[in-house]
């Protein structure tokens, strides 16, 4: 089930993920190491395959959700009116497109059954379809989301106060989820140069200092990278490595199911 897949992951794991996610391309890298960990547990290729993805899917979601729910109050510090256009086509864009390819995947899952690769993928989208679908699931999942976010909000107004910068946390909870969004873009190792860019932009626009957008920015990122080495400390004591282990490939994967709330 994918809620089982989900309680076989511990907080050892998470920074274990975290420190991948600082060696190889955003959040790429720590989303396959999660699936293998959840898999070594017993969870399953497939289901845990498929847990990872709804997590990655509905945190994304939820951020859009926050950055559109923030543009009123966005809009009173961004005046451009590009940069209102970006914020829309994020905000907006991201929600529409994760609706579409969800949608399709179940309406048209008999058909993407044919095929091997695709018929993973439906299975995958049912799955995030099934959690939105049950009352119980989704208020536990976007609970957690929300709160994920405004952990992260909150650790970025920290290193604004680090560096003595002139923004209220009223900014930073308005400039960093777009920021977060953009730079969860798998195009660069860890989102270095993506969230910088990003950042100063957004400050820019926002009326802000462009060097404290930068600094806030960098300090965010070596956080990041603190909380990566201690995944790779969890990950060399833990003497966990990339091995075939016993039973993950002769067990046949059940389709993840979801109770109904």
């Amino acid at each position: 089930m994918w809620h089982d897949a989900g309680l076989l992951f511990g907080l050892p794991d998470h920074f274990i993920a975290a420190f991948f996610n600082q060696v190889l391309p955003s959040t790429v890298g720590g989303d396959g190491v999660r699936i293998w960990l959840l898999a070594r547990k017993g969870a399953g290729w497939a289901s845990a395959t498929y847990s990872v993805l709804a997590d990655r899917v509905v945190g994304l979601v939820v951020l859009a959700f926050i950055v559109i729910a923030c543009l009123p109050f966005t809009f009173t510090l961004v005046h451009d009116s590009i940069a209102r256009t970006v914020l829309l086509v994020i905000g907006f864009g991201t929600v529409a497109g994760a609706v579409v390819v969800v949608l399709t995947g179940v309406q048209f899952r008999q058909f993407f059954n044919r095929w091997m690769l695709t018929r993973h993928l439906s299975s995958a989208l049912y799955s995030i379809a099934a959690v939105c679908r049950s009352r119980r699931s989704a208020t536990i999942v976007l609970s957690c989301s929300v709160a994920v976010h405004l952990l992260t909000v909150t650790a970025a107004w920290c290193c604004v106060k680090a560096v003595t910068a002139p923004v209220s946390f009223a900014q930073v909870l308005f400039l960093i989820p777009p920021v977060v969004l953009i730079s969860s873009m798998p195009i660069s190792i860890a989102g270095w140069g993506v969230r910088e860019s990003s950042m100063i932009i957004a400050f820019a626009y926002a009326g802000l200092s462009q060097s404290d957008g930068l600094s806030v920015s960098i300090l965010f990122g070596a956080l990041s990278f603190v909380v990566g080495v201690v995944g790779g400390i969890f990950w060399i004591v833990s003497g966990l490595g990339f091995r075939v282990f016993k039973g993950t490939r002769a067990r046949p994967e059940p389709m993840p199911t979801i109770d109904a709330g």
